[in-house]
């Protein structure tokens, strides 16, 4: 039994390390740095894909119509998802093994929560490329707020 749990162990070592060894991550104060409208950003590059989380597109009082974000100053990071909106019956209250085993992340609740994240081949080559974008809250907005969500710059 012991040779069995000490190689299911050693296998899963080498998976795991494996797996690390091939993924890339670059970060830094000036690596995916681009505009918004309502300033700049800097995300990072994980396996040659420009990721930007937590990009704030519109800003909203509680049952208000959205308006534009206030723009800011400098540069905003935004290597972190932005919080999820709040919930009557949170979502986190799940099992806690299978959210382990995947990963995941269901993020913080705060009304502020009208932000987007992209994912981006490149930034800087000035061709059109597929962009693809998520966010909680873009398929149920009103089609008036769906102006406010940011325009990437050279995208």
């Amino acid at each position: 039994m012991k040779k069995v749990t000490i190689g299911f162990i050693g296998l899963a070592f080498l998976l795991m390390t494996m797996n690390l060894a091939a993924q890339e991550v670059s970060t830094g104060s000036t690596i995916a740095v681009t505009d918004t409208e309502s300033g700049k950003v800097r995300g990072y590059i994980h396996d040659g894909t420009y990721i930007y989380k937590g990009i704030p597109y519109a800003k909203a009082e509680r049952f208000m119509a959205p308006t534009k974000p206030d723009p800011w100053e400098g540069i905003r990071s935004s290597t972190m998802y932005g919080p999820v909106a709040p919930l009557m019956n949170p979502t986190t209250s799940v099992q806690d093994e299978p959210e382990f085993v995947f990963d995941h992340d269901w993020g913080y609740p705060n009304e502020d929560c009208l932000r987007i994240n992209i994912w981006t081949p490149s930034i800087d080559d000035g061709k059109k490329k597929p962009v693809l974008f998520g966010s909680t809250a873009v398929d149920s907005l009103p089609d008036q707020a769906k102006n406010f969500l940011p325009q990437m710059e050279r995208i």
